[in-house]
């Protein structure tokens, strides 16, 4: 349970459609819960406003899900932790409702028209901020068919049943996408990227961490500096093109029976197995497998410096 309490009201500044006037959003009271203070507020969109969503949030999860109805809401929740991570009597400080409202309204948060753009953005980054680690969490219900580009700093992004385009990029924090209908792109400089029903084509990096996927299909490039890829598909092109490649880790690739595509598996150092039936091999070896399944056409690529690399039939 949070507990609320008596606000003094604060404001989020919405841009209209034209870009020049103005209207303000009331936000719920100031509440407390789990050691944070925090404030959320909302707005609603109509659909035939938005051609694309773009939202850049400087340090805090975001979730964008589609929906069949006809508008779009985004809510936005600020918060600061109650306590900074010093500890109070060697110069961390613990905050009261009056300090927790003034670091709130440090927190710049934006959500606004810009022509067909529906735009969310989160600003943390001030200095005297950072202690008690400022968030803003962006979660955004919009029509399925409505492309979106997410950016983030520092946090998880997680991405819902859409059809259209999206991309993804984060420094830090993982991606979950799952029900995706459109191209994806995502990329994260460190940590992992967990994928589930995606159907459109995938454009897939980390620095460092995994990359996964359950009942995939459509295209797919998927590279990692350190670790482990494995995806498995449900179904392929008439002529695939799989890509994936890491330098540190495992490659493991699971693909449905009766497809025809060239295979090229490698790995520099580590063993490389195929369990999918291939009617013509070119070269076999503990390192290096290359050959045909079915009649060929289009090609899966799988490398690795060091690791395994395996490709079996689902």
């Amino acid at each position: 349970m949070f507990n609320a309490i008596p606000a003094t009201t604060l404001f989020l500044a919405i841009a209209c459609l034209s870009g020049v006037a103005e209207t303000v959003v009331e936000e719920a009271d100031l509440q407390q819960e789990n050691g944070c203070f925090f404030m959320m507020a909302e707005q609603e969109f109509p659909v035939d406003s938005i051609s694309v969503l773009l939202v850049h949030n400087d340090n805090g999860a975001v979730s964008v899900e589609g929906w069949d109805e006809a508008r779009a809401v985004v809510r936005a929740e600020r918060s600061v932790k109650a306590e900074s991570d010093g500890i109070p009597f060697i110069g961390g400080k613990c905050l009261d409702e009056e300090e927790a409202r003034e670091l709130l309204g440090k927190i710049k948060v934006a959500i606004e028209m810009n022509g067909k753009k529906l735009e969310a953005t989160g600003k943390t980054n001030n200095r005297g901020l950072n202690s008690h680690n400022p968030q803003v969490k962006f979660t955004i219900y919009l029509p399925k068919h409505i492309a979106s580009t997410v950016n983030v700093g520092n946090g998880k992004v997680v991405c819902s049943n859409l059809q259209a385009p999206a991309s993804i990029a984060i420094g830090n924090g993982a991606i979950q996408a799952e029900r995706l209908g459109g191209a994806l792109h995502a990329d994260v400089g460190n940590g992992e990227i967990q994928l589930t029903d995606v159907s459109g084509d995938m454009d897939l990096s980390t620095g460092n961490g995994a990359i996964r996927g359950e009942n995939l299909a459509g295209n797919a490039s998927a590279k990692t500096g350190n670790g482990k890829i494995d995806m498995k598909f449900g179904k392929l092109a008439a002529a695939p093109n799989i890509h994936c490649k890491t330098n540190i880790g495992e490659v493991a690739l699971g693909l449905p029976s009766g497809q025809s595509f060239n295979v090229d598996m490698a790995s520099d150092l580590g063993k490389v197995e195929c369990g999918y039936p291939l009617a013509r091999t070119e070269s076999t070896g503990k390192t290096h497998i290359k050959g045909t399944a079915g009649t060929g056409g289009g090609e899966v690529v799988l490398r690795t410096d060091i690791g395994k690399v395996s490709l079996e039939q689902q």
